[in-house]
């Protein structure tokens, strides 16, 4: 796709790439030297964590879907910080919600069973 600034491609790369999961095209977005700002520290993610970043995520949001809205005096900046749990904490936050559902499914269940009795 052709872009008529950066405006465009960014807005691309998360309405369109990332909300539908494109996890093939990130690297024509993302710099194999991606960092992501944990707190106060800057971990090198690159591609491979960036995608295994948007997998995580869409196992814990499957409908989840990004529109990007700004005023037209935006500015663009060079450094971008990506906050985002490290990848145990990520695999813990689903652990929970998870955990949740399955609860939430149970006494869902279960109060059908009692209304079809």
């Amino acid at each position: 796709m052709e872009y008529t600034d950066i405006k465009s491609r960014i807005k691309y790369f998360y309405e369109e790439v990332n909300s539908n999961n494109l996890i093939d095209e990130f690297p024509e977005y993302l710099d194999d030297n991606c960092m992501a700002r944990i707190g106060e520290s800057i971990i090198p993610v690159g591609i491979d964590g960036m995608k295994q970043h948007a997998i995580d995520v869409r196992n814990t949001y499957p409908d989840l879907s990004v529109a990007v809205t700004a005023p037209d005096n935006l500015k663009v900046l060079n450094d971008i910080s990506l906050i985002c749990p490290l990848l145990p904490e990520q695999q813990e936050i689903v652990r929970i919600l998870d955990s949740l559902l399955e609860k939430e499914q149970r006494a869902s269940y279960a109060t059908s069973s009692k209304k079809s009795a």
